[in-house]
């Protein structure tokens, strides 16, 4: 990988990790208002917080995603910093191109990330 391309990819990364922050900066305070205002919140007509709790669970899941995310993001960093950037971690080939511009925080090539997925299944399976 080149300068330019570390840079490019440095940037998305950034922009990536801003926007994500922000979101869930927003989606923690909004949160936060349902919990410490719930009688106030669930007077208005299509509030998150409307009468039970699916609203604030389901920002909570959407909170977790992005958080999950965002640390996924922060890795990529640290890679891209030590020079790792772009290379599987477990079988240390180089991560397709295409792959890395549609998830720069990726840190698995195709074939590793498609075993990874099947493992948590069977995982999940299991309990």
């Amino acid at each position: 990988m080149n300068a330019a391309d570390t840079e490019r990819y440095r940037s998305q990364l950034l922009q990536l990790r801003a926007r994500l922050s922000n979101d869930i900066d927003q989606q923690v305070e909004s949160i936060q208002q349902i919990i410490s205002r719930p009688g106030e919140l669930s007077s208005i007509p299509g509030h998150i917080g409307n009468n039970d709790s699916e609203g604030m669970i389901r920002e909570a899941a959407l909170t977790k995603t992005q958080e999950d995310i965002l640390s996924q993001v922060d890795a990529a960093l640290r890679r891209l910093e030590e020079g790792r950037f772009g290379v599987c971690e477990d079988c240390e080939r180089q991560i397709n191109r295409e792959r890395l511009d549609f998830m720069p925080f990726t840190p698995y090539c195709v074939e590793c990330a498609a075993r990874h997925e099947r493992d948590e299944v069977e995982d999940e399976e299991l309990v």
